[in-house]
C-alpha cells in the first residue's frame, strides 16, 4: 500500500481529480489517495490579503495555493511511520507510481527531484505573484521518509509557525538527508526542455495547467485533455 497526498485547492477541483484518476489507473499496487490543504484541522496558519494576492503571516511573502504549506503536515498525519507521497494538484502522473518507492531509501528524509528552477515571469496563473526562493519547485513532489529522525520536528504547531521558506527548503534537513529522483518525475512545463510523451512520469503544469482557458494550448495539453476524456467516459459507465 502506498500512500498518496494531493495538494488540494477548490479553484482547482478538475486539476485534482485528473491527477487522482492518473494515478489510480496506472498503480500496480494499491493505493490510498487523500486531498490536503488549509482546510485540514491541525492547520491553522494565518495569512492575509493585499491587491488580490494572498500573504503568509510568518513571513509576508506571497503564496497561491491552499495547500502551499499544508503539505509538510505529511509526516505528522502518518503518525511519522513509513513512506508517503505527495504531489502538487497540477500534475498528470503517466507510470506507475510504484516505480517511486525503488528510491526509498532509509537514508534519506525525503527524495525530490533537485533542480535549480528560477522563474523569468513575475506571476503565474490567476495573476498571482511569482515566489522566488531557493529549491524552489522541491517541495511539488515529495517522497517521504516519515519515520526518519530529522522528520520528527515536522509538528503541526512547527507548521504553522515555522518561516514559509524553510519549509520549502527543506532546512530542517541535512543536505545528505535529501535524495534525487528522476526528474521525468517532475517534469516542468515550460521550462524543462519537451521529451517523448513515453518517456515522462510526472507532467507538472507549474505555471498554469490546460484546465485554465490561457494555458489550454500549453506543452502537453492534449495528454491532460485525453486523462480528463477518459476519467468522465469511466465516470459516465459507471
Amino acid at each position: 500500500m502506498i500512500n498518496i497526498y494531493i495538494g488540494y485547492d477548490p479553484k482547482e477541483q478538475e486539476a485534482y481529480d485528473v491527477c487522482e484518476y492518473s494515478i489510480r489507473q496506472r498503480a500496480s499496487v494499491p493505493v490510498t489517495i487523500q486531498p490536503i490543504s488549509s482546510a485540514h484541522p491541525l492547520y491553522n496558519r494565518r495569512e492575509y490579503e493585499r491587491n488580490g494576492t494572498r500573504y503568509d503571516h510568518v513571513d509576508h511573502r506571497p503564496f497561491s495555493t491552499d495547500f502551499s504549506f499544508a503539505r509538510f503536515l505529511v509526516p505528522a498525519l502518518q503518525e511519522h511511520e513509513g513512506w508517503a507521497v505527495f504531489m502538487d494538484c497540477d500534475f498528470l502522473i503517466l507510470d506507475d507510481i510504484a516505480e517511486v518507492m525503488e528510491y526509498a531509501d532509509p537514508k534519506y528524509a525525503a527524495c525530490v527531484v533537485q533542480r535549480r528552477h528560477v522563474p523569468l515571469e513575475p506571476y503565474k496563473w490567476g495573476g498571482h505573484v511569482q515566489a522566488l526562493y531557493p529549491r524552489k519547485n522541491w517541495s511539488s513532489f515529495v517522497l517521504w521518509n516519515c519515520s526518519h529522525k530529522s522528520n520528527s520536528v515536522l509538528v503541526p504547531h512547527v507548521i504553522n509557525e515555522a518561516q514559509g521558506r524553510s519549509l520549502h527548503t527543506f532546512e530542517w534537513l541535512r543536505e545528505e538527508e535529501i535524495g534525487n529522483l528522476p526528474d521525468t518525475w517532475n517534469h516542468l512545463v515550460g521550462y524543462d526542455k519537451p521529451i517523448p510523451a513515453d518517456l515522462l512520469r510526472g507532467v507538472h503544469y507549474t505555471s498554469g495547467g490546460p484546465w485554465f482557458d490561457e494555458y489550454k494550448n500549453c506543452e502537453y495539453a492534449e495528454l491532460w485533455f485525453d486523462e480528463r476524456d477518459k476519467m468522465k467516459e469511466a465516470t459516465n459507465a459507471a
